[in-house]
This record gives C-alpha cells, sequence and structure tokens, in this order.
C-alpha cells in the first residue's frame, strides 16, 4: 500500500501546506465506482497536483496574514474610524512578537506600520517591511473600512507587493475581516507569481480560533492559474494545531479538482480526479 500524507509544517494564520508523499499511512475511504483503478494509490498526476497546490495554499493563507496586520492592534471596536489610527499606534508594540519589533505612526486617517522581523498570533509568518492602513467609515453603518498597501514588505523573505480593501466587524470576542486584494511577488526558485482572492476570516480573540472561507486563484510566470475554494477550515489554539474542520477544492487549468476535507485531529480525506477517496495524515501539526 502507498504511503500518502500531507505535510503541514505551518499553519499561518489559517494554514499553509507542504505537501509530501511516503510519510504517512492510508487507508482507502470510498472511491467512485466508475472508477478504473480503486486501490488506496493516488495516481503520479494526483499526487504531482497535490504537491504543485503547497503553493496556493500558503498563498491563501497569507491573505489572511495580511488582512491580520492592521486588526490586531485594534483591541476593540472603535467608536468612529476617525479613533482606529490612535488605536493602532498605541498597540502595535505590544501585539506582534517579539515585543517592541513592530512600530506604528498615524497620519490623519492613515497608520504607517513597520515590521522588523516580527511574528504574532494566529500562526502569523516572519513580517518585515511596511504596511499603510487608510480607515473609512463603511456605506453600510457598522464597523470599518481599511484600504492597504506594502513598502518594501516581505513574508518569510518572500517581497511581496500589496493591494487590498478590507471590512472589520466586531462581535463580542470575534472580529470578522472580509478581503478582497492582490498580492505579486517571486517564489523561492525566482519565478513571479500573483494572486487575487476574496475572503472572510473570523478570528476569536477568546479562543484563539481562526475561520476562513473564501476564494482564489494563482498565477506563476504567467501560466494557466490553479484556483481554490476555501470552506469553514478553522484552526484553534497553538498556531501549529491542525485544522478542525472544513475542505478546499483546487481547480486545476485543465479543470481537473482535488478536494482536500479536514475530518479533525491529525486525519484527511483528498478526493481525486475520479471521485476516489485517499484517507491521509496530517504531520507536524499537533492533533491535541
Amino acid at each position: 500500500m502507498k504511503m500518502v500524507c500531507i505535510w503541514a509544517p505551518t499553519l499561518t494564520s489559517i494554514l499553509a501546506l507542504g505537501l509530501a508523499a511516503g510519510c504517512g499511512s492510508s487507508d482507502s475511504n470510498g472511491s467512485d465506482p466508475g472508477a478504473p483503478d480503486e486501490t488506496s494509490e493516488m495516481t503520479n498526476d494526483e499526487q504531482a497536483a497535490l504537491d504543485s497546490s503547497a503553493g496556493t495554499i500558503e498563498a491563501d493563507s497569507n491573505s489572511s496574514t495580511l488582512a491580520t496586520l492592521p486588526v490586531l492592534p485594534i483591541t476593540a471596536e472603535p467608536a468612529s474610524p476617525a479613533e482606529a489610527p490612535a488605536m493602532v499606534v498605541s498597540n502595535t508594540p505590544t501585539v506582534f512578537q517579539p515585543a517592541g519589533c513592530a512600530t506604528a505612526t498615524a497620519s490623519g486617517a492613515t497608520a504607517i506600520l513597520n515590521f522588523d522581523h516580527c511574528t504574532g498570533p494566529y500562526g502569523l509568518v516572519e513580517i518585515n517591511g511596511q504596511v499603510n492602513a487608510t480607515f473609512s467609515a463603511p456605506a453600510t453603518p457598522g464597523g470599518v473600512d481599511i484600504a492597504l498597501s506594502g513598502n518594501g514588505l516581505s513574508l518569510n523573505s518572500v517581497p511581496v507587493d500589496l493591494s487590498a480593501s478590507l471590512h472589520v466587524a466586531w462581535s463580542g470576542s470575534t472580529r470578522t475581516v472580509s478581503w478582497n486584494g492582490n498580492f505579486t511577488g517571486k517564489t523561492a526558485g525566482g519565478k513571479d507569481f500573483e494572486h487575487t482572492g476574496e475572503y472572510t476570516l473570523a478570528l476569536d480573540t477568546s479562543t484563539l480560533c481562526r475561520t476562513i472561507s473564501g476564494s482564489g486563484q494563482m498565477t506563476i510566470a504567467g501560466q494557466s492559474a490553479v484556483k481554490s475554494t476555501t470552506e469553514d477550515v478553522a484552526v484553534c489554539g497553538s498556531p501549529k494545531a491542525c485544522p478542525k474542520s472544513g475542505a478546499i477544492e483546487f481547480t486545476f487549468p485543465n479543470n481537473r479538482t482535488l478536494k482536500i476535507d479536514f475530518l479533525g485531529g491529525a486525519s484527511a480525506d483528498v478526493t481525486g480526479f475520479l471521485g476516489h477517496v485517499y484517507h491521509v495524515s496530517l504531520k507536524s501539526c499537533s492533533a491535541s
């Protein structure tokens, strides 16, 4: 029986996966009766597609990372958007780690955040550079709108250019962030990439649970985009905790799809191109 696993070295904000075969046990957990091959072994094409989706998942996760940057320092709902920049200036030095790695200044409705090798809650990746957040009142009363841009920004040492719009709403201990934006940069191999997406991110400050839904697409070196749809992927507690629930579906340029369903703990199901379901193990994340 072929060993199949999803290797999860980091869970940034919501989720960032690296994918590999041969490092965990697997079982067949159902199949398409019409599929020609009903073994528990992924086809080479399926495994290659699963491996290639790692960059798309990380880019999806980085969208949620970027969305949290101007939000985490706002520890309570501001009475008006005009109050938000001052809250960001006051709280930024203590929200990110190590303490003092981040500072902020305000200019009118804009907060300018500067990061020097910072990480933070919800599995925030290492960030360097500047983020500009301009606050405004939304068309419909409630919450605040934020226009986001970057200057000399990098995530895990990868330079990115950022442009996004956010809406943030508060309800008790939960902050709901709607993201619509894109960022560009270079992969570790030096290839140009562009990621666009629309996501809704719910952050519960009392439980450190974070849940993300939405869709995005990533293009590398001008090739056809890989699209992803994220459905209520939830992670609670430690940044390295395994996802509790939810699913991610990938659509490749040939219109074939793969889907990962998170089952809780260190388990997930991957539905292949022909509907065969492979039970897989999540590695390097905590199932507790």
